[in-house]
């Protein structure tokens, strides 16, 4: 049971008040006490009249009703208890078949490797319905079909064949016949090396026991739910005047959440001017410990005055103190229209509808044959489907739903009522108007009016229940038959003294022992006399000792008509009349012989399993051993990942910083071609680290992704120009082809489906040398999940040398290439596909190839479930290569790098602009720099000796002087433990190499530039630096609109409706934490105006505010 649903839960908190020890008992008062009212009145409509009562009636009469309704409801308990005397004499027959029932045995069968039975019981036969030479010796596809073997006994046999224990528990159709809810056990089968041979296969039919769970679920769900949901205000104090339960009515009525009354008293809860009106009432009734009730006009705050009826009742312990209080709220603002509405209509109602299951109707026939509905009541919408209103102007829309066959006997019966002038009763077959199957039952009496029409007046009830139930008896009751006859076990009874002479056996008793039953009856000690001689006066001495309880179960060998002693095993149980004394002995034969056998065969095993255990315990203490040895080679590997990362990246950093700035001074077309092969070279081994590294990471289970809003359309684009001139270059053509229905915006990690295209296009592109490529994307709706989610494909085509059937799975492997691919002539490492590959099955895809050697390749991206959005995003391009460091106000910037060359190539980068550059070679200068100079940025390395870039970093924003100076990491680690760490101490992050473009980009993110320095007064620049921290189109907005819509999506929407305390105070918290990170003003102002109205109580301005949320959201969306 999960205690933490919510219906659960509330029935928890209900059986414990009215003291039930278990759920049980509770659903068992609840279901005695209501259950005839049921039938006739849904629980709804009960409470309602009680509404009603108390609504037209005086203090005094309310009071009486009360008492009156508590016999009502004695005088339906006796009733109840006469109606199951009565069900339970007439079932008298169907008793003994119940216990069989309960008492089947399981049906177990072996199956060798190959799937073959080798053995199957009699319950294993029946429930396959094949003779046992029709099981022995075939396939369990031979016996039970493929289609069942592949979906659902293959896997679990698989998996019991390599030595696990598997129970399965699932609803399963025999032969389309019927179907079960049953619970399969698979148990490997050793054989005598100790190897497993088979599978032994245990079925048990949980049917019953599903079908009563279920029920009793939908009882507890119902149940709760009209409680909790009840129109009125219903509490419950404990008898020191706490609230121990409020229903979701008071939560509603007063705006106040469920935990600020549990617990408390009514003065803790509400204000003195609405509590010390009622008050007196609750104090009176504890004092006189009767039931009070009174009127009274009260006014909750931010709420129009309203009128009830409050009514305490006490409830008394056995010693006659108080142990709860009721209490009962109902509104009457309207009482006085309401009183005047229901005079004008008693009549009619209380005639024809009051407490009428069903619809009341009158039908007339005329003399020229046309006929019509005069009236039906407001029952006919629950019983048809259509409304009164609909049936009167149009009777014929009944005949569409009835059954044809039906409907003609109908109106036959019609004929002879309207001759006969005889009454009508008559049960038919209807389907609603959303395709439910009912069972309607009729009931009429004919009147001949003096202008010759005939009126039948009646009701139509709703018999389905009936029929199902009937239905279901006359099922039960076959299937009973069936099994007594049929079964395995054979069903005996006898008298209670004696030698326990036998009374009835079944009919197959003869199938199982060839003895028939009726030599059992005719001879009354026919049965002892084939006990074993070894075992008979154990079994009598223990029938007249030990079978001193209702149950009694004992084992012994038994004497066949073919001579040979079987094991069987009898269960009997003692009936007893209403005085107790014990009048006959019930109980049940069945064989087991086979299960003794497989008992010594297990405890054979058993010794053999210990020893087992035992080496494995060995094993696993060596492997253990193993583990730990592998993860220190991991860490070790990656600690030397890290450091090759670090000491690769800084000579890296010079080399491609200084050709770049090498490629505006050099102008000798030689020289040109030397440094071009330099830059290509540098980004080859730098590509070949990133790729080492992913791969590493993947590996490692510590590669991230970042699923944020991303243009699809524009990301593809971006691929197409930047492969272009490559592809034009070897005279080929770069197509791209995107479904028009893909949604603009999908939530996906863009960095690493940029990195797949990247691989996939430019393995395209390396390997075709005439023909096209094509990048296609496509979105097919029909197979979504939910409408959140798409199924996007994402395909890339070309015309290059093709790849070998016996190759396509091996170049998903690292460090793999197709076989006959010249690696002098492509090049390459093997890296890229495996990781594109492995990189796709993290964001939940799958790769698809498809290829012939000489004729192209196809490779499809299928990713199932992608979040999507309409809602078209702006995103600015990564390709424009803006390299102008003289669009900055002319800044003082600050230079931390212990490396000379590292320090150069900054130097050179800003050589050409009217910057001031200050250089530092370790930590110590660059905070006496900071404080001396007060810089307006600082480019800061992570890795120094004595003090790292970490430790200063933490010195600057600790110091008042320098907390306010931007900086920016540069490191040549990658590790994604510290990128996160290094964004939690900095303002930006630089990874090595470092290009002018990259620095560029970065500075763009903490520089002025001229511009807005010159347009803009001294005012306009401080709102400036406040609004514009947060650049509209950078990831860190993106990133921050992806937060709020989730937001608004996951807990704003019922936020707003619940306002609670806790949940308002953590909403606060987070929106400050995401305002500093991406220091955005009307997010923080938003939070802080929030939490100083939470902070004052302030209830009537906090659910506005809370619905300003939404404009945040809007405001950052127009902003950009």
């Amino acid at each position: 049971m999960d205690k933490n649903n919510p219906i659960v839960r509330g029935i928890l908190e209900l059986a414990d008040i009215l003291k039930c020890r278990s759920i049980g008992e509770f659903m068992v008062k609840m279901v005695i006490t209501s259950f005839f009212e049921t039938s006739v009145l849904q629980l709804a409509q009960l409470m309602t009249e009680h509404i009603e009562q108390f609504q037209n009636e005086s203090n005094r009469e309310l009071e009486a009703k009360v008492k009156e309704r508590t016999a009502e409801l004695e005088q339906t308990n006796q009733q109840l208890r006469l109606e199951l005397d009565r069900i339970q004499q007439t079932q008298t027959s169907l008793k003994q078949y119940e216990r069989i029932v309960d008492k089947t045995s399981d049906c177990i069968c072996l199956l060798d490797k190959n799937y073959i039975y080798q053995t199957a019981n009699p319950a294993y036969l029946k429930l396959v319905d094949k003779p046992l030479e029709e099981v022995i010796g075939h396939s369990v596809i031979e016996v039970l079909g493929e289609e069942m073997f592949n979906q659902i006994l293959k896997p679990c046999l698989d998996q019991c064949l390599v030595g696990e224990v598997v129970q399965k528990d699932s609803w399963v159709n025999i032969y389309a016949v019927k179907k079960l809810y049953i619970r399969r056990t698979y148990t490997p089968y050793l054989d005598e090396q100790n190897k497993i041979c088979g599978v032994l296969l245990s079925i048990q039919d949980l049917t019953r026991l599903k079908e009563t769970e279920d029920a009793l679920k939908h009882h507890q769900e119902l149940f709760y739910l009209t409680v909790q949901h009840a129109p009125d205000v219903f509490v419950i104090y404990n008898s020191e005047r706490r609230f121990q339960y409020v229903n979701q009515r008071t939560v509603e009525r007063t705006g106040f959440p469920r935990e600020d009354f549990i617990g408390y008293r009514d003065e803790d809860v509400y204000p003195p001017e609405v509590y010390s009106k009622y008050l007196p009432l609750l104090d009176q009734t504890i004092a006189t410990k009767t039931v009070q009730i009174g009127e009274f006009t009260l006014q909750l705050p931010g709420l129009e005055p309203y009128m009830i009826v409050i009514k305490y009742v006490p409830v008394l312990d056995d010693h006659g103190e108080i142990e709860q209080i009721l209490g009962m709220t109902f509104d009457i603002s309207d009482r006085k229209r309401i009183e005047e509405t229901l005079r004008q209509r008693e009549a009619q109602l209380k005639a024809i509808t009051d407490n009428i299951p069903g619809a009341i109707y009158t039908y007339i026939k005329r003399p020229d044959g046309s006929s019509f509905v005069e009236y039906i009541s407001d029952g006919c919408l629950e019983v048809f489907g259509l409304s009164a209103k609909q049936i009167i102007k149009n009777h014929q829309l009944l005949v569409q739903g009835f059954n044809s066959e039906d409907l003609k006997k109908h109106r036959e019966k019609i004929a002879h009522s309207a001759v006969t002038l005889t009454s009508l009763f008559y049960e038919l077959r209807y389907q609603m108007p959303n395709g439910v199957l009912k069972w309607i039952a009729e009931a009429s009496r004919p009147e001949l009016r003096d202008n010759g029409d005939i009126a039948w007046q009646g009701i139509i009830l709703d018999v389905s229940d009936h029929k199902k139930t009937e239905l279901e008896l006359r099922e039960t009751s076959d299937h009973l038959n069936f099994l007594l006859n049929y079964s395995p076990v054979v069903i005996l009874s006898c008298q209670p003294e004696g030698n326990y002479p036998i009374t009835f056996v079944s009919e197959n008793v003869k199938d199982i022992v060839g003895y028939e039953p009726q030599i059992f009856l005719e001879d009354s000690a026919f049965w002892i006399k084939q006990i074993h001689p070894d075992d008979r006066e154990q079994v009598l001495t223990n029938l007249a000792t030990k079978f001193t309880e209702d149950f009694y179960i004992h084992e012994y060998r038994w004497l066949k008509s073919d001579g040979n002693y079987s094991w069987f095993l009898t269960q009997l149980r003692k009936i007893k009349d209403e005085a107790g004394n014990v009048t006959e002995i019930l109980g049940y034969l069945i064989e087991i012989t086979d299960r003794k056998t497989l008992e010594q065969e297990l405890a054979t095993l058993l010794e053999q399993e210990t020893r087992r255990s035992e080496e494995l315990t060995q094993k696993n203490i060596a492997l253990e051993e193993a583990r730990r040895e592998a993860e220190i080679a991991n860490q070790a590997k990656s600690e030397f990942l890290a450091n090759m990362s670090h000491e690769i990246r800084t000579p890296m950093n010079a080399i491609l910083g200084f050709t770049d700035l090498l490629q505006s001074v050099v102008t000798d077309p030689k020289a040109i071609t030397y440094l071009e092969a330099i830059i290509i070279g540098g980004r080859t081994l730098l590509a070949l680290i990133n790729d080492i590294l992913d791969l590493s990471k993947i590996e490692a289970g510590k590669l991230e992704l970042n699923y944020a809003p991303v243009n699809l359309r524009v990301l593809i684009r971006e691929i197409q120009q930047i492969f272009n001139y490559k592809a034009i270059e070897k005279g080929l053509i770069l197509n791209t082809n995107i479904d028009h229905e893909l949604p603009q915006t999908l939530y996906i990690d863009e960095m690493r489906l940029r990195q797949i295209l990247f691989n996939v296009v430019g393995n395209a592109l390396k390997f075709t040398e005439t023909g096209y490529i094509n990048i296609s994307a496509k979105t097919q709706p029909y197979f979504a999940f939910n409408s959140q989610k798409i199924w996007l494909e994402i395909t890339v085509e070309d015309t290059g040398i093709g790849i070998a059937q016996d190759q396509q799975s091996r170049i998903f492997e690292a460090f793999i290439q197709s076989a006959g691919q010249s690696n002098r002539k492509y090049g390459g490492t093997g890296l890229g596909l495996a990781i594109t590959q492995r990189l796709t099955q993290m964001m939940g895809g799958t790769v698809l190839l498809q290829s012939k050697l000489g004729q192209g390749s196809i490779f499809t991206f299928v990713f199932p479930e992608v979040g999507f959005s309409k809602n078209q995003i702006s995103l600015g391009s990564n390709f424009g290569q803006d390299r102008n460091l003289n669009q900055f106000h002319p800044s003082t910037i600050l230079v931390v790098d212990d490396i000379e060359s590292n320090r150069e190539l900054i130097r050179g980068y800003f050589a050409e602009s009217p910057h001031l550059l200050l250089f530092t070679e370790n930590g110590k200068q660059a905070i006496n720099q900071a404080k001396v100079n007060q810089p307006d940025l600082i480019l800061l390395d992570l890795r120094m000796p004595e003090m790292d870039g970490k430790i200063v970093a933490e010195h600057l924003k600790q110091d008042q002087q320098t907390r306010h100076i931007p900086i920016v990491i540069l490191t040549a680690s990658c590790e994604s433990e510290q990128l996160i760490e290094i964004q939690q101490f900095s303002q930006g992050f630089l990874l090595k190499p470092v290009s002018l473009t990259q620095l560029v980009l970065e500075l763009k993110q903490h520089l002025l530039i001229k511009d807005q320095r010159e347009n803009t007064n001294i005012e306009e620049v401080e709102k400036i630096l406040v609004f514009s921290s947060l650049e509209i189109g950078s990831a860190a907005w993106r990133e921050l609109l992806f937060k709020l819509e989730q937001e608004e999506e996951q807990v704003w929407n019922s936020l707003r409706k619940t306002l609670k305390t806790k949940d308002l105070q953590q909403f606060v918290q987070r929106l400050e934490t995401w305002g500093q990170q991406y220091q955005y003003q009307p997010l923080l102002e938003y939070a802080h105006t929030l939490e100083t109205q939470l902070e004052a109580f302030d209830w009537n301005n906090i659910p506005e505010t809370v619905e300003h949320f939404y404009n945040i959201i809007k405001t950052l969306k127009f902003d950009s």
